[in-house]
């Protein structure tokens, strides 16, 4: 029989064990899955994969749009789309047992594309004929040698083309630009965090972010479809489907390959419809007519171009157009028709140039102009004056403004820039 003292020892040992157990439960699940005690958190340590849908059952490309140009022909296919997929971190941090916090960090667009790239090359493989299937990545990088159209593969996070998607019955299916709808919900997340106070294991914490994104190929083929000229993989997350996922590893690898493959058989594009299609008719051009830009007139002195008084334009705000939807609607190219009031006040030479920002520097000139009022003498009478910039890039104004300088040559020279008017014609 037990002694008193005996049954207080085994008491004193019971309940030490019962409060070493409660300990562990408050950090860990019975899951496996390790929890804070801070928001009551949970950090899930098992890996979530991706898990691609192909949009054919047969393995047949499913087409949804066509047409011819020239002598290439277009093809928009609809790859199908991929769940769960990992596309940023939103915050992370290297846990070694001493108290930490950490915050949300901004994502760069080079790095939702290096995501999206590599969960779509795991994602698609493409089946050789020796029975073998090798990833789309490494299929693109073989094809882009041969055909020399490219050289490593990388996904594009927005529509480049016009398409319209009207064969498409998947209402659902999303052209958006990732990089801008993935950015604008990482803005609306709150993310502060702190580590040390809850015996929470050694390793490395992250706030995931993952969505649902529908994957497109545009491919470019000869007429008869023997030659590949070109190939572009879309990647266009679904804006209501995003989530985020607190996951934790112990060796700082998370896992989020994809639970199955999306498969193409090699060299897909030389089975493609070939039936004639109608030939995409041009685009209209959009003509905004002329805006009153400013009025009162602006002194232009010898000072050079940069110390000169300048208008700085906003595309949307001045003239109601978005540069973005315009590329998305196949226009590539703006032209700029200018009528400007010139007088002199002191003889000289005269400059107008076209900026595409409004920064000190050469680099974002986009063309200029030189002209004379007056050709040798003082000609203080106010005239008129058209000046053309046609056929410019809509790329080359990614901030979505454009600025006109002025400036002018010859000692003392001196001369007014009065009301400015500007019209802007956009063009496939």
């Amino acid at each position: 029989m037990k002694t008193i003292n005996e049954k207080n020892k085994l008491a004193k040992i019971l309940l030490i064990g019962l409060f070493i157990f409660v300990l562990i439960c408050i950090g860990c699940d019975l899951d496996g899955n390790y929890k804070t005690s801070n928001n009551d958190n949970i950090f899930e340590s098992r890996s979530i994969h991706a898990r691609p849908s192909p949009a054919s059952g047969t393995g047949t490309p499913k087409v949804l749009e066509s047409y011819i140009q020239g002598t290439s022909h277009f093809f928009l296919i609809d790859v199908g789309y991929i769940s769960d997929m990992y596309i940023s971190t939103l915050a992370a941090v290297d846990y070694t047992g001493m108290p930490i916090d950490f915050s949300k960090s901004m994502t760069t667009t080079e790095s939702y594309t290096n995501s999206l790239t590599k969960t779509v090359s795991e994602s698609v493989t493409v089946s050789q004929t020796n029975g073998t299937k090798t990833s789309i990545g490494t299929d693109w990088k073989a094809k882009a040698g041969f055909f020399g159209f490219g050289s490593e593969f990388s996904v594009k996070t927005n529509f480049e083309y016009s398409w319209s998607l009207t064969s498409s019955t998947t209402t659902s299916k999303s052209t958006s630009n990732t990089s801008t709808t993935a950015t604008q919900y990482a803005e609306q997340q709150i993310i502060k965090y702190q580590l040390g106070f809850n015996n929470s294991p050694r390793g490395r914490y992250r706030y995931a972010l993952y969505g649902v994104c529908d994957v497109y190929f545009i491919v470019e083929t000869s007429l008869d479809n023997q030659t590949l000229l070109g190939w572009d993989t879309v990647v266009c997350a679904r804006p209501n489907d995003y989530f985020v996922r607190s996951e934790f590893s112990a060796n700082g690898v998370f896992n989020n390959e994809p639970n199955q493959t999306i498969d193409f058989e090699d060299d897909f594009f030389k089975k493609l419809p070939t039936i004639p299609v109608t030939p995409k008719p041009p685009l209209p051009s959009i003509d905004t007519g002329f805006k009153e830009i400013r009025g009162g007139t602006k002194v232009i002195k010898n000072v050079g171009r940069f110390n000169n008084p300048y208008e700085l334009v906003n595309f949307d705000s001045m003239f109601s157009v978005s540069l973005n939807d315009l590329k998305k609607d196949g226009y590539n190219t703006v032209s700029f028709y200018i009528n400007l009031d010139v007088r002199e006040y002191k003889d000289g030479h005269q400059w107008i140039y076209l900026f595409s920002s409004p920064v000190s520097s050469n680099n974002y000139l986009i063309e200029e102009i030189d002209f004379e009022h007056g050709s040798g003498y003082l000609d203080s009478n106010w005239r008129t004056y058209e000046f053309k910039f046609e056929n410019k890039s809509i790329d080359r104004f990614p901030d979505k403004e454009f600025v006109i300088r002025y400036s002018t040559t010859g000692s003392g020279s001196e001369w007014g820039a009065g009301t400015i008017r500007i019209k802007l014609v956009f063009k496939e």
